[in-house]
């Protein structure tokens, strides 16, 4: 089964991102989970995301992902658009989802 990353942001904790727990007044670490919680931080911040609701980071901060994302998505469309191109094909980049 395949979970989409926008349903496992949801959750503001979880120990695959988070080695440490909380029991009471003593504080656990988990050492074989800190290589692992390295390796998806890494991966999360490759994407322009974090692994936590957008009310856990504030508007200034999803919206600054928001905009590398828009950004990267961007360039790749026109890319994309300069790889395909050719005299028989008509090729149309930046389609707004209304206009497609």
């Amino acid at each position: 089964m395949f979970i989409e990353h926008w349903e496992i942001e949801r959750r503001a904790e979880r120990i695959d991102t988070r080695p440490f727990v909380q029991w009471g007044s003593t504080l656990y670490v988990l050492p074989w989970a800190a290589s692992n919680a390295w390796r998806i931080m890494l991966s999360y911040l490759w994407d322009a995301r974090l692994p936590w609701p957008e009310e856990m980071l504030g508007a200034k901060a999803a919206r600054a992902l928001e905009a590398i994302r828009q950004k990267r998505n961007l360039e790749l469309e026109r890319e994309c658009a300069q790889a395909i191109a050719h005299p028989l094909l008509k090729v149309r980049s930046n389609v707004l989802p209304r206009k497609a």
